[in-house]
């Protein structure tokens, strides 16, 4: 367990758009644009999927203030995003409205659609995707075995880190 908490701390602190994997790319790059004209967005994908390592790569790359859950501490920022939002409508609305006194735009990772008139877009993995994480942790925790059959969800869950 500790090695994973290791792991898992080394990539966040090197959380850089070249560390994500290419479906993450391309819905960074979409929130990249879209937050110049809209100021409610919305990441959304299945548990485990990477919404969470996107959120910290636009923290890094962007400036954003990154809250790991709606309960966090507001601040002062150009863009606030926030993991872990409610999907429903009315909760989503109370959350924007919330951030929107401390930034320009609010991102919220959520692992529904919200259903709202707002900019959304989805993140999901494919087998481009899982090869490319795969490497990106070796190269930080060295030796791991693909799981032949993960369990759905958690991108981790992906990958057996071998402890020797």
């Amino acid at each position: 367990m500790v090695d994973w908490i290791r792991l898992h701390n080394k990539v966040k602190e090197s959380a850089t758009f070249q560390l994500l994997s290419p479906n993450q790319r391309a819905a960074f790059s979409f929130l990249q644009k879209a937050v110049r004209y809209a100021n409610r967005l919305n990441l959304y994908g299945e548990s485990g999927v990477g919404k969470t390592f996107v959120g910290w790569v636009l923290a890094r790359e962007l400036g954003a203030l990154y809250l790991p859950d709606p309960s966090g501490k507001m601040e002062k920022a150009e863009i606030i995003v926030i993991d872990d939002a409610p999907f429903t409508r009315m909760q989503s609305r109370i959350l924007y409205g919330e951030a929107l006194e401390y930034a320009n735009s609010v991102i919220l990772l959520s692992r529904e659609p919200i259903n709202d008139h707002i900019v959304q877009v989805q993140l999901s993995l494919t087998a481009e995707d899982l090869a490319f994480v795969a490497e990106t942790i070796r190269g930080f925790g060295g030796p791991l075995r693909a799981v032949t059959e993960p369990e759905p969800g958690f991108l981790w869950n992906y990958f057996c880190i071998q402890v020797g």
